[in-house]
């Protein structure tokens, strides 16, 4: 991709969010995953979430 770049210091897609940041958040969701897949990309999670969300209208 020419226009990517690195994640900022301290976040690891494999390990999550760090604590310190998670004190600066409102809100945190974290969506179980089951076999061998350690992330999801932000469309795929962001669908997930939205698609939970619609089910409780």
């Amino acid at each position: 991709m020419a226009h990517a770049r690195p994640l900022p210091h301290g976040l690891d897609r494999a390990h999550g969010v760090p604590p310190e940041a998670l004190e600066l958040v409102d809100a945190a969701v974290e969506i179980p995953m089951v076999g061998t897949g350690t992330s999801l990309n932000v469309a795929v999670a962001g669908s997930l979430v939205l698609y939970k969300l619609a089910g409780l209208l």
